[in-house]
């Protein structure tokens, strides 16, 4: 009885149809599936570009104050980067012209609300001062210092 009611129910399964749904695409070019947007007219939207007369490029550059080296946290964890001012130059020029040279600022700015700039893979990064290992600590300190005593070149 067991074996004609398994036999029964598998070729009940096996002969039942399988429905299902498959959505073919239709081939690229065709035609076939394009609608339009934008309603019965058929104008939908269209972004057009705004045409500057004159494009400017802008430009900044960055004060390093010191060569790339590797940072440490108090945690041990290092990162490599360059020691930046927080004073940033921007200039802007027409599109395709060299840019005019900025005058950097007599004293950079180099500990600011406790915290220093860092230029990592060319994006500026602030850590704070605390989160450094002592010898980094020292290192900016000696560079705040060596700034603050700097005259500017003569021209």
């Amino acid at each position: 009885m067991r074996k004609t009611f398994l036999l029964l129910s598998g070729s009940l399964l096996l002969a039942t149809p399988v429905r299902s749904q498959v959505d073919i695409p239709p081939p690229p070019g065709s035609g076939i599936g394009r609608r339009q947007v934008g309603g019965l007219g058929g104008g939908g939207a269209e972004v057009v570009p705004k045409e500057t007369a004159n494009p400017v490029t802008r430009y900044v550059t960055y004060l390093t104050l010191s060569v790339s080296r590797i940072w440490q946290s108090s945690e041990g964890k290092t990162l490599e980067g360059k020691l930046i001012a927080f004073e940033d130059l921007v200039v802007e020029a027409p599109k395709g012209a060299a840019p005019p040279t900025p005058e950097a600022p007599k004293h950079p700015t180099v500990v600011r609300d406790g915290r220093i700039r860092v230029l990592i893979d060319r994006k500026p990064v602030e850590i704070p001062l605390s989160r450094l290992s002592r010898g980094d600590q020292e290192f900016v300190e000696g560079v705040r210092k060596a700034n603050e005593k700097k005259t500017p070149p003569s021209p």
